[in-house]
């Protein structure tokens, strides 16, 4: 069922082609219509929200939360497509039929590595990876490379306990989890994390989320920053169309969280902690 929620669409009227039209494809959950109408008061041109695809002349750019909005997109319109609050572990293709911009709710390479430099020095760092997150797990390992902190890769067996237990075989003493679903599945998360618990291994996320079931440290973006960031791609690309941002972007200010009550029993100082 098509819902559209349109109220900044007719809020000042002009004529219909003064400005850009851009279609806010979300999926149909009450958190992502929140984050649809927050963006959509950010963006300076006409807009509707929808949670299926408008076939419509008017479009002329498509913003996609998530991954299934851009998949649903992506194969149907020539129009640039903003894909945010992605994960670097979705399966998406830049450029397939028209301009294609990333922004991902996960920080880059470069921002974990320096939050496990600072606070896990001398480490040994497990890390569970498959063919959808390799390339960003090797540019991690990259930029460990020349530190005291390293990272100890073991290619997802479609077993996450198994996986574990070499990892320790291997001397790990953290676990770094990501948002890949194909490893870490909501229903079992739990279940990896009690596990870890009970061996006494740190968990470092990259998801906030997971702070509440046990994870002792999470680095991501904040919701505000990925709004204001995926406002300022569309305003920016159709207010200017010859300067273009970047394909894929990672928020510049990801915010370092902690649980206490882990802190406490790892006794581990985490650095960089947000405000």
């Amino acid at each position: 069922m098509i819902r559209f929620l349109a109220a900044s669409l007719i809020a000042v009227m002009l004529p219909l082609k003064a400005l850009s039209m851009v279609l806010i494809l979300t999926p149909d959950s009450d958190r992502a219509r929140r984050i649809a109408l927050d963006l959509q008061a950010r963006i300076d041109h006409p807009s509707l929200i929808s949670s299926s695809y408008v076939a419509t002349a008017d479009v002329d750019m498509v913003v996609a939360i998530g991954r299934d909005s851009f998949l649903m997109a992506d194969p149907i319109t020539s129009a640039p497509i903003v894909g945010t609050f992605l994960s670097f572990s979705d399966l998406v293709t830049i450029g397939s039929k028209g301009p294609r911009y990333l922004i991902f709710s996960e920080p880059s390479p470069q921002q974990i590595a320096q939050l496990l430099v600072e606070s896990f020095p001398k480490s040994r760092i497990g890390v569970m990876y498959d063919e959808s997150d390799e390339v960003f797990m090797r540019e991690l390992a990259g930029h460990l490379r020349k530190t005291q902190t390293s990272l100890e890769l073991v290619k997802f067996s479609g077993n996450p306990f198994a996986d574990i237990r070499e990892l320790r075989r291997r001397g790990i003493d953290s676990m770094l989890i990501t948002k890949n679903k194909n490893i870490f599945k909501p229903d079992k998360i739990g279940f990896v994390l009690e596990s870890l618990f009970r061996q006494q291994i740190p968990v470092i996320s990259t998801s906030s989320g997971l702070l509440e079931a046990g994870a002792l440290v999470a680095i991501s973006p904040s919701l505000k920053s990925l709004i204001e960031a995926t406002a300022r791609s569309v305003n920016g690309l159709l207010s200017t169309p010859s300067i273009r941002p970047p394909p894929t972007y990672y928020v510049s200010d990801p915010v370092v969280d902690v649980n206490p009550a882990m802190a406490n029993q790892f006794t581990i100082e985490v650095k960089r902690q947000s405000p």
